[in-house]
């Protein structure tokens, strides 16, 4: 019994996937507007069967790509 404690306490830690609804709140988009990031893969996604999921990590990414800076297009 202690092994297994053992295995699951040093198992990385697993966070939630996002849904297309979940992402689209975030981004304040649409769903279909997420789906469409989600499915062009500008946003990275795990499939599971015929579902899309993304990652949080993911997510952030791609908001931190996509910011806009007047700063740096002067």
């Amino acid at each position: 019994m202690d092994q297994v404690y053992t295995q699951i306490s040093e198992a990385p830690k697993i966070e939630k996937l996002l849904k297309a609804s979940d992402v689209a709140k975030l981004l304040n988009v649409s769903r279909s507007y997420a789906y469409l990031l989600m499915q062009s893969e500008e946003i990275p996604t795990v499939h599971i069967g015929k579902s899309r999921r993304v990652r949080p990590q993911d997510l952030k990414a791609y908001i931190e790509q996509n910011i806009y800076s007047t700063v740096n297009s002067a």
